[in-house]
């Protein structure tokens, strides 16, 4: 600096006036001293600049990475969103399923129920035709009784042959197409055998009969409403 101060005044004219060399070591100071500042702020602002550009690169790479990661979660949003979508369908598929279970739960029921009914109904029919029957051999075997009883009384007495006897034999005559005595006891006693095997029958199928599970037979009656 010394030098240039040097160098300025060897250049400064010698009819320059000895009262301005002050004023110009003056000027060329503040001039010195305004380039430094300037040189300073220069670096000052360099720096900043590239701070600056440093800044904007590691913002650019954060943006980067958000950008990223928002893609990322659309896509995770859209596979969640695909998921609830498919439970959704086998939510419905599943109730579906329920309401038809259900209503065939309903129809099998009302089956096993008309089943029944018909079961019952059919009970009581063969109770009844038991009755009958046994109503009917009892009778049956009271008239066997009382045949054989007028039988042995006809043979002990053939030689009297009354009134009585001859009104019961138009009876056993009428009754058994006018038949032999023994004819008319064999053809009664066949005829009552008969009917005790049909009770006998009748009563077991009664015994053995058990309502159908309308499970186990698909193909059963529907019935009426």
């Amino acid at each position: 600096m010394m030098d240039i101060k040097e160098k300025n005044i060897n250049q400064i004219p010698e009819d320059t006036s000895q009262g301005n060399i002050p004023n110009v070591v003056l000027l060329l100071l503040e001039k010195s001293s305004l380039c430094k500042n300037l040189e300073e702020q220069r670096t000052v602002l360099t720096l900043q600049c590239t701070s600056l550009k440093n800044l904007v690169a590691v913002t650019k790479d954060l943006l980067a990475l958000r950008n990223t990661e928002v893609q990322q979660l659309h896509k995770n949003v859209k596979i969640i969103e695909e998921r609830i979508h498919l439970e959704k369908n086998k939510q419905q598929n599943i109730l579906n399923t329920l309401s038809e279970s259900a209503r065939l739960n309903e129809d099998i029921k009302a089956q096993y129920h008309c089943q029944i009914e018909m079961f019952n109904d059919l009970r009581a029919r063969y109770e009844e035709k038991v009755a009958l029957l046994v109503a009917e051999n009892t009778q049956l075997s009271g008239l066997l009784v009382e045949q054989n009883i007028n039988m042995v009384g006809g043979r002990e007495e053939r030689h009297c042959d009354s009134l009585e006897e001859t009104r019961e034999s138009k009876q056993l005559s009428d009754l058994f197409d006018e038949g032999e005595p023994d004819e008319i006891a064999t053809d009664l006693a066949r005829h009552i055998g008969d009917r005790k095997s049909l009770c006998e029958i009748l009563t077991n199928n009664e015994e053995n009969i058990e309502p159908r599970d309308p499970n186990t037979d698909k193909q059963s009656k529907a019935c009426p409403d």
